[in-house]
């Protein structure tokens, strides 16, 4: 600050005043100041409240600088101390995100979400876990295709559908992984999240049109019927390629 902003209201202070600030805050180490900053922080805080932002705010700085598992500690604690505290239960869901833990990051960022619906951030993180697993999907559902369409070429139809089936347990292992994790509440906030995004939902839906065709393709044992649903499923995964690019590239692009 300038010598005469700690002239003016609120601080008031006289030349020999603003000499010794001057002086004090240069003897002050990155230690005190750092003290100094959470002391600031901390002020007008009643005691549950300050015990639960002392484990906070080191968290959150530490996750911030890739320290996940110092983070996480102090996170957690925060969170014992204080269930109901937003940012920790954010920032640990960040944690838990580049952990590769998806299911228990979306869990926290729903969470926060649900109780601070405003919360922007929460809700870009969310979107990044969504759109993470209908990649992940989308990926799966383009191999069992194509190995669908191999083996409806050489007319192995038995073959085709034992694939279907490796492919839909797959499926459902995956999806017990992830979405299933999630309380009953915590996917409603995820499913609001996916349908505020129109690239997003035509990504998913696409996904989905996808999977119907392919299981046409490899349940349905007349020939053309199981070309055209391959050529369904095939024509809906490319838009959902279309999709992806533009929706990944807008998040990426997104300050």
């Amino acid at each position: 600050m300038r010598d005469d902003q700690w002239a003016a209201a609120p601080f008031n202070l006289d030349a020999d005043a603003i000499a010794w600030v001057r002086s004090a805050m240069a003897r002050l180490s990155t230690d005190d100041k750092i003290r100094q900053l959470f002391t600031l922080n901390s002020m007008g805080l009643d005691p549950e409240t300050l015990a639960a932002q002392q484990r906070f705010r080191p968290g959150g700085i530490t996750r911030r600088h890739s320290a996940d598992m110092v983070a996480e500690r102090a996170l957690l604690e925060a969170l014992r101390l204080d269930p109901q505290h937003t940012g920790a239960r954010h920032d640990l869901g960040v944690v838990r995100f580049n952990s590769g833990s998806y299911g228990e990051a979306a869990a926290g960022f729903a969470s926060t979400l649900k109780d601070d619906p405003g919360l922007g951030v929460a809700r870009q993180n969310l979107e990044g876990v969504v759109l993470r697993w209908i990649q992940r999907t989308h990926l799966g559902m383009w191999a069992v295709w194509f190995l669908v369409r191999i083996l409806v070429s050489a007319q192995v139809q038995v073959a085709a559908a034992v694939v279907w089936v490796l492919g839909v347990a797959l499926l459902v292992w995956w999806t017990r992984r992830t979405v299933s994790t999630l309380a009953g509440d915590l996917r409603v906030v995820l499913w609001r999240v996916l349908r505020s995004s129109w690239l997003a939902s035509l990504w998913f839906g696409c996904v989905v049109v996808a999977a119907i065709g392919t299981t046409v393709a490899a349940l349905v044992p007349v020939l053309a019927v199981a070309v055209g649903g391959l050529v369904v499923a095939g024509l809906a995964l490319l838009v959902g390629c279309l999709a992806s690019w533009v929706r990944l590239g807008s998040s990426r692009t997104r300050p």
